[in-house]
Formats: structure tokens, C-alpha cells, sequence
């Protein structure tokens, strides 16, 4: 499946913009008109990371509460991964317009391959200090907050504490109030007490908060989409969401529920250092995903680079730099600066069941083998639920 910037992550922020008295900068999703949202007094935007929307019909009967206020069925952008559709969340941006293309990016400033998220080196692991990274001047990520701050609105940014004060927080969610929480339960403890805390005046909107939840994505990598572990943590979220929701019953509160992107099992790994004719083509390893990857080729190889990737067109669609930017892959808007450095000559967009993997690891550190993954063009990652709650 395609992406659709039409009806996707992208528009539902562009709704709530609209809903605050902002321009958005890409259209409102026809789902969720933002007229529907500014009689409200709080709008919370609850990011359950993987839950994709197969993976909430494949455990219905763990989420009655998902399911009865479940709204729509949108897109999540392209590349369907964390790094590049949360920062979509948090900016209103497609990928192609903020430039954070996934996990792993090779930034030339610094000279190595940073694991854009907690924003460390790929390989040692080693935590990148703010005065050395000068991520606000590599990436430049403007985000919601500011414009909705703009218009009046208090913003909070509700997150794991390991996250609320990393640099990608710095850039993404400034001049919002930021809260860390150490568990599930915390989580939702936080967005009740912010809701239920607004200003004491009627009328227009007043606050926006942003949480976001880091399962179910973490147990599913490691489980799979199935069985009892999954169905447990989707079962924790559910209740959890209820009880929160009863708390805030009369408080005007909308939480809208989504995800970043969902997961497929990828029970096939392939090694692309032990494709010797392949891997020789490279100036570098690929990047940024294991479902979507990068292909920087040395120029005397280009042509004949197609052909030999053909293996693996059961699993992966190779296109050229210049089809994946013309078939509008990445979103539309002015392209960011960076992505000029992240797409190389090739990329490869998993339409299988596979991971590709290469071994660029430090010495010690054990590559990573996911028993499900996302990035890639399945339904079960590209597809993600829209629920409102209105309490």
C-alpha cells in the first residue's frame, strides 16, 4: 500500500491546526473536520506507537474500548517508521519536508551514522552531546507547538522521561511543557491532570497536549504481531484509556488516538554484506531502516546495480532515487536541505516479508533480529486507526 497525503498522519495534524484558527500547512482530513473540535477544551493527541489498524482488528476482542469510539482508518507517511512519522506528528511535515527519513542517518557534519531518535552513534552506541551534535543546525525541525502557541494555545508534550529530555525534544516540541513519565499507568495519570487542569474560561480551545506511548511497538518488535504478550499490552492500553477517559467525563477533553505507523512479521533476514557483488557496488552501507534502505552506488556500478538487486524483488521494490521523489513517496511540500544527502542513487522499499541487514555493528553490540518490523509498503504498517474520545 501506497501512502496517501490525502487522508493521512499529516492531515490529522493539519485538522487540529485548523481547529486552533491556524493555516495548516497540508489539508485537514475530511474525517475529522476541525469544527467538530473548537467547541472543545482540550484536544489530546495520544500516539500509541505500531498500533496499526490490522493489528487492532487482529486483537478486537483485547480493545472494546479502541473499538467503539474507533473514528477512521488513515495512512501514516512514508518511510512507515517511528523517526519519520512521529516527527510528521509533531510538525505537520511530511518526511520530505522535515528530512528525518529514519533511524539510522549518516550526517556528514558529523561523520558518522547517528540513531536519529535518542540521537547516538550507530555503531559505538555512544550518546551525542548537544555542543558536539549542533543537531538544531543540522536538522532544523520546526514543530506544532510553536504555531499553536502562537494562536494562544497552552501545548504540553507528555513522553518516557528518557525521552522528554533528549535533543530531539529540544527541537520538536519547544515551547512546550514537557512531562516524563516512567510507566504506562504514569502516562495516563499525566494527560488526566493536564486535562483536567485547563484554564477555567469557556470558549475557543485552550490546550493541546501531545502523548505519546511507546507500546505497543516495543512488545511487538519482540513478540510478534500475534500472541499472548501482544494481546496483553494492547489489553493494558485499552483499560488504561477508559479509566482515563472516565476521569475526564465533563471536562470537554477530545483525546484523538492514533499511531506512527504499525507492524507485519518479517520472519526472513537477509545479509547484504554476504552478497558480495551487491555490497561492492556501495560507496557506503545502506541506510536508514531494514525495510527501506538507501543505496549509495560508486558511479562505474549504476547501471549495472538494478540487475543484480533483482534477487530480491520478491521482497523489496528497488527504485531510483528520481521515481521515488517523482511518485511522491515522501509527501509533497519544499523538500528539506537533508534529504538531498539521505537519498542515494537507489532505494529499496519492502513489499515482503524481509529485513535486510548489514553489519556495520561495533565490536560487541549484536545486531538487532526483530521478530516483526515496519518501514515498508504492507497494509499491516502503512495503515493506522483514528479513535475520538470525547469526554
Amino acid at each position: 500500500m501506497f501512502p496517501d497525503y490525502g487522508r493521512s498522519i499529516v492531515n490529522l495534524v493539519g485538522s487540529v491546526e485548523a481547529a486552533f484558527g491556524l493555516r495548516p500547512l497540508h489539508d485537514p482530513l475530511d474525517a475529522l473536520e476541525p469544527e467538530s473540535l473548537r467547541g472543545r477544551s482540550v484536544v489530546a493527541l495520544l500516539v500509541m506507537d505500531g498500533l496499526g489498524a490490522e493489528l487492532l482488528d487482529a486483537h478486537a476482542a483485547s480493545a472494546p474500548f479502541l473499538q467503539a469510539h474507533r473514528h477512521s482508518v488513515i495512512s501514516s507517511v512514508y518511510p512507515s517508521t517511528t523517526a519519520a512519522a512521529v516527527t510528521s506528528l509533531l510538525s505537520g511535515m511530511t518526511p520530505l519536508e522535515h528530512g528525518a527519513l529514519g533511524w539510522s542517518l549518516y550526517l556528514k557534519e558529523l561523520g558518522r551514522y547517528v540513531d536519529f531518535l535518542p540521537f547516538r552513534d550507530s555503531v559505538s552506541g555512544a550518546l551525542l552531546g548537544r555542543r558536539e551534535s549542533g543537531m538544531e543546525r543540522i536538522l532544523s525541525i520546526k514543530n506544532v507547538f510553536e504555531r499553536l502557541a502562537g494562536a494562544g494555545a497552552e501545548t504540553f508534550y507528555i513522553a518516557p522521561r528518557f525521552i522528554v529530555t533528549d535533543q530531539f525534544a529540544d527541537e520538536s516540541s519547544e515551547p512546550a511543557r514537557r512531562l516524563g513519565y516512567r510507566s504506562l499507568e504514569g502516562m495516563f495519570r499525566l494527560l488526566a491532570r493536564v486535562a483536567r487542569g485547563r484554564a477555567r474560561r469557556s470558549g475557543a480551545l485552550k490546550r493541546y497536549v501531545f502523548c505519546y506511548a511507546v507500546e505497543p511497538d516495543h512488545t511487538v518488535h519482540r513478540n510478534g504481531t500475534a500472541g499472548a504478550k501482544t494481546a496483553s499490552v494492547i489489553r493494558r492500553l485499552d483499560g488504561l484509556l477508559e479509566r482515563a477517559s472516565r476521569r475526564l467525563a465533563g471536562t470537554g477533553t477530545t483525546i484523538l488516538v492514533t499511531a506512527d505507523h504499525g507492524l507485519v512479521d518479517t520472519p526472513v533476514h537477509l545479509w547484504l554484506d554476504e552478497d558480495p557483488e551487491a555490497y561492492r557496488s556501495l560507496v557506503m552501507p545502506p541506510f536508514p531502516e531494514k525495510r527501506f534502505l538507501s543505496f549509495h552506488v560508486k558511479a562505474h556500478r549504476r547501471a549495472a546495480f538494478p540487475e543484480l538487486m533483482r534477487r530480491y524483488g520478491g521482497e523489496f521494490l528497488l527504485l531510483s532515487r528520481e521515481e521515488l521523489l517523482e511518485r511522491g513517496f515522501l509527501g509533497r511540500g519544499n523538500p528539506h536541505p537533508k534529504v538531498d544527502d539521505f537519498l542515494g542513487d537507489f532505494a529499496a522499499l519492502a513489499t515482503g516479508t524481509s529485513q535486510m541487514h548489514t553489519r556495520i555493528a561495533g565490536a560487541g553490540r549484536e545486531e538487532k533480529r526483530f521478530v516483526a518490523h515496519h518501514a515498508g509498503l504492507r497494509r499491516g504498517e502503512m495503515l493506522v486507526p483514528l479513535v475520538r474520545i470525547d469526554a
